[in-house]
């Protein structure tokens, strides 16, 4: 009885280390910090809005149609075009939204920081996309009951202290050397925001194989113009300071 006492615990205490050694193997404790790889960076001063527009990339005799919204917003910057994919609806809409109850944005004071994507190899430009963080620049308890009701319809969510909202955002990236158009009709920033597209993978692949060198802008129907006017997001203007 004595011997069947002390295997019983031995086995016990072996089950019980094999459990222990599965749940600490199947869940790491420390998980690696995650690195962020800068791969390309520029200086984004002005903002427009468009309609009736439509985008190609022209390689040799081909001519490939690029996916953006025929009316949309971009974002000009000294070395390239930003144009929209999703997103710019919601940007407008916290733009209205900002001259009611003070909106800022960004994590960091001046720098806009977006992912980009991995281009595959039917990729003619660069594509990104990220959450841009929007906070509502006022403390909680000092809301009123109306801005409290307009914010949280508008899907802000309180993190204790201030009611915050992500708003998510891709596009693609157009060289302003390869772009047949000059884009003067913009509306400025109010300063110059350092923009950093990073990827979470190292190298230096991030670029398409069959990068376009020539880009197309053209009227989506041919019987109007392309039409460009200044937009102004003032919720832009303020930017948040380190955390």
């Amino acid at each position: 009885m004595k011997r069947l006492k002390i295997f019983t615990c031995l086995g016990v205490m072996f089950l019980l280390s094999g459990c222990t050694a599965l749940l600490w193997g199947g869940n790491k404790v420390a998980e690696p910090k995650t690195e962020r790889h800068i791969q390309i960076q520029d200086s984004v001063t002005g903002v427009f809005q468009y309609k009736n527009l439509a985008v190609s990339a022209v390689q040799g005799s081909k001519k490939a149609a690029i996916k953006v919204p025929s009316e949309g917003v971009a974002f000009v910057g000294e070395k390239n075009i930003y144009i929209l994919t999703q997103g710019a609806d919601e940007l407008l809409f916290l733009n209205k939204l900002a001259t009611q109850i003070p909106l800022i944005s960004g994590r960091e004071e001046n720098t806009l920081k977006f992912r980009i994507n991995k281009p595959s190899g039917s990729d003619s430009v660069l594509q990104f996309s990220d959450a841009l963080p929007v906070e509502v620049n006022k403390s909680s308890r000092m809301l009123s009951t109306e801005e409290l009701k307009t914010i949280q319809t508008a899907g802000f969510k309180s993190n204790g202290v201030r009611y915050v909202k992500d708003v998510y955002i891709t596009g693609v990236i157009i060289p302003k050397a390869s772009v047949n158009y000059t884009f003067d009709k913009t509306e400025s920033l109010g300063r110059a925001y350092n923009v950093q597209f990073y990827s979470l993978e190292a190298g230096t692949d991030f670029h398409p194989v069959n990068l376009a060198t020539n880009i197309v802008i053209t009227p989506l129907a041919l019987s109007a113009d392309i039409v460009f006017f200044p937009i102004s997001l003032q919720f832009l203007r303020l930017m948040m300071g380190p955390h």
